[in-house]
């Protein structure tokens, strides 16, 4: 693999770390350091919030950022480098959700892929991501806020 499609989580490849707004618990951060790095068995669950793919076995994997990207945390969540949906299901209400991702820019768009967001209770949002300026980084990067939505157990 090339160094631009080097594969990282949700879409084509996206790289995730995650915050979470639970209804009655407060901020929840999801530290995937946690997890076994190079697990790639989901379902995996990590602090009430349940990690899986309709593309299981091995659709993602819990691994080291390994300094691809400048916005994210020392470990991410990543995609095996192809298109793969991402379902993370809370075990109790969240009211809010924030997440750092990237996209591989495997479609040579320059940074235009996206990353469309469906919640449980019909919310649906597409984000894009962009590379940080002076960064060097090779994949477009953006940050998710879902709030002022319907209390959702699922996105």
């Amino acid at each position: 693999m090339s160094h631009r499609a080097h594969a990282i989580t949700a879409l084509a490849a996206c790289a995730v770390s995650l915050v979470a707004t639970a209804s009655n618990a407060g901020t929840i951060t999801y530290d995937f350091s946690s997890v076994p790095q190079g697990t790639t068995a989901t379902p995996t669950t990590i602090n009430g919030a349940t990690f899986s793919s309709p593309s299981d076995p091995g659709a993602f994997t819990f691994g080291p950022n390994g300094g691809l990207y400048s916005t994210l945390g020392p470990n991410v969540l990543s995609s095996a480098g192809v298109p793969a949906t991402l379902d993370i299901a809370f075990s109790t209400p969240q009211t809010g959700l924030s997440f750092d991702f990237a996209t591989g820019d495997f479609f040579a768009n320059n940074g235009s892929d996206s990353l469309p967001l469906t919640t449980n209770t019909g919310f649906h949002e597409t984000v894009g991501a962009a590379n940080p300026p002076g960064s060097g980084d090779f994949y477009p990067q953006g940050v998710v806020n879902l709030t002022g939505t319907a209390t959702f157990t699922s996105v």
